[in-house]
């Protein structure tokens, strides 16, 4: 079992804790840990993200290590199992309320979270930018040419 699909395996709607998974740099909630995170502690950004070896998307938060103290609230009960911290909230998810805010969350990543839009001027320059052959160009050439484009932009 890969390690998205332990994750994941082991959220459900009877949970009343939240898992946080460190990685890296960084604390992250997934699936119903990260509804009851932005219910009850914070409100994050959520990310969707479809995985193709679990065949599900799946929703999550992350924040800094470093922050822990100042978001999670010294009240709640922590505890932990190697990586992974547990806070006991004792709260309860309603299957149908997750179900509706996990759908209202948009489907992206980085390369697709992004629309392009351009006016037809910066469209212009891009073309210019991806036609100029930089290696058969004089450093006096490239300079002009930088100047070109800012006069264009």
């Amino acid at each position: 079992m890969n390690r998205i699909q332990s994750i994941v395996s082991l959220e459900n709607p009877d949970n009343t804790a939240i898992r946080l998974y460190e990685e890296g740099l960084f604390y992250k909630a997934y699936e119903y840990s990260a509804y009851l995170f932005v219910k009850h502690i914070k409100s994050y950004q959520v990310r969707k993200k479809f995985y193709k070896n679990i065949a599900q998307e799946v929703v999550a938060i992350g924040f800094p290590k470093n922050s822990f103290e100042t978001v999670v609230p010294k009240k709640i009960a922590i505890e932990e199992e190697g990586k992974v911290k547990i806070l006991q909230l004792n709260a309860t998810v309603a299957t149908d309320e997750y179900k509706q805010w996990k759908e209202n969350i948009p489907l992206g990543n980085s390369k697709t979270a992004v629309k392009e839009v351009f006016t037809d001027n910066e469209k212009c320059v891009l073309d210019l930018i991806r036609n100029f052959r930089i290696e058969n160009k004089t450093p006096m050439e490239c300079m002009l040419f930088v100047s070109e484009i800012k006069t264009k932009l």
